[in-house]
């Protein structure tokens, strides 16, 4: 995958990233950490603009993340469950495939964080494995407004992207070695935004509330 990935950047530069970043937000593979960091050493080592990397990547992970959203918003995620339940009783390779679907219990527990507070919205782009379409399908099932999956998408996103790229630049072949503790301080990062973006808002409001 990363021969892959690195052949993809070289010879398409700028349009491979915006692909691969789609197709990870769409069907959540490629794997964007593996993505972003070797686009981030190829923005240190070519002539590559890590402002437009940084563009290109945010753009089309967006892009690929609101298509699953869309899907749960019109029609749910039991088809997914049941393709689930049917590729787990056939051959080695749709079995393979299954155990890559979440269960019904896990999109349900998502759904519901969702519903209590959409800022799980951003926390969860932050996270490994259901950054993605696991994120996206439960948002839209329980039809949180668009403009709100949107905004705590992009939060996600931009911190997700960004430390990424970051580390690809300055740390090289070496980010394989902060991948775990990268992922925990992003967490970190992102709930600090929201708590911040979430204070100045409280404030702007009581503020226009004394005229």
């Amino acid at each position: 995958m990363e021969v892959l990935i690195t052949a993809l950047i070289i010879n398409l530069g700028l349009l491979a990233i915006l692909l691969l970043m789609f197709l990870n937000g769409f069907i959540s593979t490629p794997p964007s950490e593996l993505t972003l960091a070797i686009a981030g050493v190829f923005a240190y080592t070519t002539n590559l603009s890590l402002g437009w990397v940084f563009v290109v990547a945010i753009i089309g992970n967006l892009i690929g993340m609101y298509i699953p959203y869309e899907i749960g918003r019109s029609i749910g995620y039991v088809w997914l469950t049941n393709i689930k339940k049917d590729f787990s009783k056939k051959g080695k390779i749709k079995r393979k495939i299954s155990q890559h679907i979440p269960q019904e219990k896990s999109l349900n527990f998502i759904a519901n964080k969702f519903k209590e507070k959409p800022i799980w919205v951003g926390v969860f782009r932050c996270l490994p494995l259901v950054r993605s379409t696991i994120t996206s399908l439960p948002a839209g099932v329980v039809k949180m407004p668009r403009l709100k999956f949107i905004f705590y998408s992009f939060l996600g996103v931009l911190v997700w992207t960004g430390f990424w790229i970051l580390i690809g630049y300055f740390v090289g072949e070496a980010w394989h070695e902060v991948k775990v503790f990268g992922t925990i301080i992003l967490i970190f990062v992102l709930l600090a935004i929201i708590y911040y973006m979430k204070v100045r808002a409280q404030r702007y409001f009581k503020k226009k509330l004394k005229f």
